[in-house]
Order: C-alpha cells, then sequence, then structure tokens
C-alpha cells in the first residue's frame, strides 16, 4: 500500500503499485474493513469520554492508471490519476459513515473472499454510464 495524498478530511492510498501478484484488491478491502473496525473502537472510546465521534467511508475502485511524478521544477507530486482513481472518489462520495462501496473489478476480483452485497447501478459524477458498485459487509 501506497499512501498517495491526503486532501482535507480525505486520504488515498493505492494498492498493487510494487507487488506483481493480483492481489491489491484483496488487500484494499482488506485495509478497509481494518481502518473501519478501528474507526469504530476508537469512536466508541471517545463517546466514553464525551468526544465528538464520527463515521468513516470507503470507495474503491481496481483498474489501470497513470502513475507517476506530476507538476512542474516549483512543485512535483508523486500520485496516481485517471478514470479508475475518478470513481473511486465518486464511490468513497457514496460511502455512508461506516460503508465500503466496491467498483465492479474490484468485486469480480475479490468475489467469494468476503461477504457482499449488490448496490446496483449507480450515476456517478463526470460518468455517462452508471458504474455498478457493491458493498462489503463487516
Amino acid at each position: 500500500m501506497t499512501l498517495d495524498k491526503s486532501v482535507k478530511d480525505e486520504i488515498m492510498s493505492v494498492f498493487g503499485l510494487i507487488s506483481s501478484e493480483n492481489s491489491a484488491p484483496y488487500g484494499a478491502i482488506k485495509a478497509a474493513i481494518e481502518m473501519q473496525d478501528a474507526t469504530e473502537d476508537l469512536m466508541k472510546a471517545r463517546a466514553k469520554q464525551d468526544k465528538e465521534t464520527f463515521e468513516i467511508g470507503i470507495g474503491i475502485n481496481t483498474g489501470s492508471a497513470i502513475v507517476g511524478n506530476l507538476g512542474s521544477e516549483n512543485r512535483m507530486d508523486y500520485t496516481v490519476i485517471g478514470d479508475t482513481v475518478n470513481v473511486a472518489a465518486r464511490l468513497q462520495q457514496i460511502a455512508k459513515g461506516g460503508k465500503i462501496i466496491i467498483g465492479e473489478q474490484t468485486y469480480r476480483q475479490t468475489q467469494g473472499r468476503f461477504h457482499m452485497q449488490k448496490k446496483g447501478k449507480l450515476r456517478v459524477k463526470n460518468k455517462t454510464e452508471p458504474v455498478m458498485c457493491y458493498e462489503v459487509l463487516r
């Protein structure tokens, strides 16, 4: 896993950049479940202390992307861009707190390894065709 960037209250991680194995979708879902579980535990502790609590929503998509240093001499960033990344961001926006929403390719590569439920085709920003997505059940 590579932490790509954080913007406001979001983080973007990329799986499978280093490994030649096809285990990236599995690793991404496993990490998402661990993040949800850890967040729930932390929020229970915060609630007991009368501190503010929150939930996180996670979107995961699998596919090709452009990876590398982008920018100019003044500011260069190593990042990942492309349709796969954009759809993952849209899935994250759909994911309500405590939810993990994945795209079709992620589902295909991990089906049978996690409990998942079909959400159906959803319209997402900047896509002409609806995107099939699934919810990972914990």
